[in-house]
């Protein structure tokens, strides 16, 4: 069911980064998902935007997603579980890293 997650993500990543048409044959390289990563983070906090009003835009464009791969056909449901599982994972990975690299993110 990730895999259904991240096509949807990565059709998007396409547009949004200016990628060659969608192309499932390849999945996005380590690098690419930093790049976008860093685009949308430096989005979501530029010109002094408070980080809660950035998470909750990203939170937005993130249900956005994930409603653009349930019309294709993916169980909902599924998909908001493994939003949700993942988003904790990282958040919490991050909290871990951040105060010991605070010039750094996980980004990279």
């Amino acid at each position: 069911m990730l895999e259904l997650v991240c096509r949807g993500v990565h059709e998007a990543a396409y547009i949004d980064a200016n990628l060659p048409p969608k192309n499932y044959d390849r999945e996005l390289t380590l690098d690419e998902f930093a790049a976008l990563s860093d685009k949308l983070l430096n989005v979501a906090i530029a010109n002094k935007i408070q980080p809660m009003d950035g998470m909750v835009a990203l939170t937005k464009a993130l249900g956005t997603l994930v409603s653009f791969q349930a019309r294709q056909g993916y169980p909902a449901e599924e998909l908001l579980r493994i939003c949700n599982r993942v988003t904790s994972d990282f958040a919490n990975e991050a909290t871990n890293y951040m105060p010991k690299n605070p010039m750094q993110t996980l980004l990279r």
